[in-house]
């Protein structure tokens, strides 16, 4: 092999070795945008997730609250029943 042809053979082999460089370069920038896209749709989810439990927890406590006043009623009317059948 003349000096010639393993000069031409290393200039390709370097711009090969560059080529690779830069598109594994582009494909991690790449990666990491879709990445970091797709992160912050997760943490966007997840917040509306909070909100909707924190809503549901409202309306627990609420609903535990109505069942209460509602079991006084029902208590109140069957005393007042009793309080008939005895007369």
């Amino acid at each position: 092999m003349t000096l010639e042809t393993a000069s031409s053979i290393d200039r390709w082999l370097r711009f090969a070795q560059f080529c690779v460089a830069v598109t594994a370069l582009v494909a991690a920038l790449i990666y990491a945008g879709s990445r970091s896209e797709r992160d912050e749709q997760q943490t966007k989810s997840l917040e509306r997730m909070a909100v909707e439990l924190g809503k549901i927890q409202e309306m627990a406590t609420s609903g535990s609250a109505q069942i209460q006043v509602i079991g006084e009623r029902v208590r109140g009317l069957e005393d007042r029943v009793t309080r008939i059948e005895k007369r």
